[in-house]
């Protein structure tokens, strides 16, 4: 998909990595309805039936979703991102994996949730659209692992989002 910036053709990629929010508009705007974004949301760990205090859905109805308007625990964000580590296939995240007891006796097993939320082909396609991201990003050259991620802020700036990935770890971070 492309899109203009500056009176030049953009990618898709060029677009996140550069949070062009009128690239992402145009994409929803295509797609005409919000709930295969809402379903894939869904999919990846984040209930989008839920509703806030004031009756409204936690992932609204609105094209606005493709910019982040839904107000996310940065657990959810975390474990939704896990999906792209994780070849499309979302892993519900628990806080205690095993309890024992002092004989060594498990008295609590967390009993892992896994689906799949994307396929395999359009995951591997937006894990190198956030790879593309970070690259050339300080730091991030010298590291061993393959890593990709993607930045967010609110309007006023009141909140800032980091949502990293690797192979083997996705770290979520707001300030």
């Amino acid at each position: 998909a492309n899109g203009y910036y500056s009176n030049q053709l953009m990618t898709l990629k060029e677009a996140l990595k550069n949070s062009v929010n009128s690239v992402s508009a145009f994409l929803m705007k295509q797609m005409g309805d919000t709930e295969p974004v809402r379903g894939l949301v869904n999919n990846m760990g984040i209930d989008s039936s839920a509703r806030r205090p004031d009756g409204e859905y936690r992932i609204p109805k609105q094209p606005a979703i493709c910019l982040g308007a839904a107000d996310l625990t940065v657990l959810e964000m975390t474990g939704a991102y896990s999906t792209f580590a994780n070849n499309g296939v979302y892993g519900k995240p628990y806080v205690i994996k095993k309890i024992e007891d002092k004989n060594g006796r498990v008295i609590y097993n967390a009993l892992p949730e896994e689906r799949v939320a994307l396929p395999p082909n359009a995951n591997y396609v937006l894990l190198d659209m956030l790879k593309y991201n970070v690259k050339g990003a300080p730091g991030i050259n010298s590291l061993k692992s393959e890593v990709g991620g993607k930045t967010g802020t609110t309007n006023d700036y009141s909140d800032g989002w980091f949502m990293g990935v690797t192979p083997r770890l996705v770290v979520g971070t707001w300030v």
